[in-house]
């Protein structure tokens, strides 16, 4: 019953919260022209950020996060989709899909460094958890944006 109330009460800080930044920093009407600067940099930091925050709860509470984070997202950018070009395409969903496991791996990646944190209680090791899954996600970021922008310009 403890962690039902710990994972309800952080609704609010952990998932609804990290979603409206995002949309606030982002801002979906200039979806493309804020893509670049903004989707492949800032809101990675945000999503990881506060991804490690939820491994302070416990490790359960933060895979339930992270898979709500990321399913609520794959729904968000299908809809988005096709509100913008009319229609989405399979390869986009399988795209999309791509990332919800992505977004496991970066939190794995952050839970080694916070593992590491809790057994030498030395804090570098939360930032090195926190920058390889953050990089890992610009990355990402960083080749579907050559991709979108290879689709716009026609270039590939």
């Amino acid at each position: 019953m403890r962690r039902i109330k710990e994972t309800l009460s952080c609704i609010w800080l952990y998932l609804i919260f990290p979603i409206l930044l995002t949309n606030i920093v982002a801002g979906t009407s200039a979806f493309f022209h804020a893509y670049f600067s903004k989707h492949i940099f800032i809101i990675p930091m945000i999503e990881e950020f506060s991804k490690l925050l939820t491994l302070f709860i416990s490790v359960p509470v933060a895979v339930v996060y992270t898979l709500t984070f990321a399913v609520i997202e794959f729904f968000l950018y299908v809809r988005l989709m096709e509100n913008l070009l009319g229609g989405v395409s399979l390869y986009f969903i399988q795209g999309r899909s791509l990332c919800i496991i992505l977004h496991l791996v970066c939190l794995y990646i952050q839970y080694l460094g916070f593992r590491k944190f809790k057994e030498t209680n030395n804090q570098k090791f939360l930032l090195y958890g926190y920058l390889g899954g953050t990089t890992l996600h610009i990355a990402w970021n960083a080749g579907v944006g050559l991709v979108v922008l290879s689709f716009i310009t026609n270039i590939f």
